[in-house]
């Protein structure tokens, strides 16, 4: 795969762990350190749930195919 593509890794909130089996060095994986934001899908549909907006938090198109599908249900 990394000799079709580059690859972005974006580190997870409280995360350090790199896998071992990935080429860091290579010049095709970049790993980078972003503005991690703690936003987990249960979140998304728990707010929706309860009438809260989540407008913010995704775009408006996934907060319509969450209504649309009833996807708020899950897992609450």
């Amino acid at each position: 795969l990394l000799k079709s593509i580059s690859l972005i890794v974006m580190k997870r909130p409280e995360s350090t762990i790199i896998r071992d089996d990935l080429p860091i060095d290579s010049a095709r994986v970049l790993i980078t350190d972003n503005h991690l934001i703690d936003i987990s899908s249960s979140l998304i549909r728990e707010r929706i749930s309860k009438g809260y907006t989540a407008k913010y938090l995704t775009p408006d198109a996934v907060i319509d195919y969450i209504n649309k599908k009833e996807l708020y249900r899950i897992g609450i």
